[in-house]
């Protein structure tokens, strides 16, 4: 989704549900804070979103602007109309969400702060969000020791977050094996 679409798919959604302001998560959250990230973090044709002060309006989005609905079929990409209940994101997650006014005239975008995002991308545990959070530590976008600490506070079983965090450690591992060059002292 190009930041056009996303600007497009928050205008329409903001109008069917009659609102101005739209908590947006998931992966395409990403465009509201930054318009141009790196071309993997834009592959979905997905947006999710809740009205905010009105969240039972999430199913007229969702029959409006969804999967197949005709806007899907004339724009190629949908808005996901779903509750809070959604996602599952670090405790106190609403403290930290950032609230960003985009078009004119202006929607407030409220969006999770980026290593909430990833966290809860994590704990969605599909193989797509964990590319997602890769590519996020590999364009150094999070720092992954306060995504650690973020995915410390998701309500998941203690050895799922066990096992985020060793996951998260060998991904950052593995890029700074890639990132140091390699220095053969016996070839000079």
């Amino acid at each position: 989704m190009t930041y056009e679409e996303f600007l497009h798919a928050i205008r329409s959604a903001a109008a069917v549900a009659s609102v101005d302001e739209l908590l947006v998560f998931g992966s395409q959250a990403i465009l509201a804070l930054n318009p141009d990230p790196p071309a993997a973090l834009k592959q979905s044709v997905e947006l999710d979103v809740v009205p905010y002060r009105h969240p039972e309006r999430w199913e007229a989005i969702d029959g409006q602007l969804g999967e197949q609905s005709q806007f899907h079929l004339t724009h190629g990409f949908y808005v996901q109309g779903v509750g809070f209940e959604t996602a599952t994101f670090p405790a106190r997650w609403e403290t930290r969400c950032l609230r960003v006014p985009v078009g004119r005239p202006p929607i407030v975008v409220i969006c999770p702060e980026l290593h909430d995002l990833a966290a809860s991308k994590l704990a969605a545990g599909r193989d797509k969000d964990f590319s997602y959070v890769s590519v996020l530590i590999e364009h150094e976008l999070i720092d992954t020791h306060k995504l650690i600490r973020r995915v410390a506070k998701l309500p998941v079983p203690p050895d799922e977050r066990v096992r985020l965090r060793a996951w998260i450690g060998a991904v950052a591992n593995g890029l700074s094996r890639r990132r140091t060059p390699n220095h053969d002292s016996t070839a000079e």
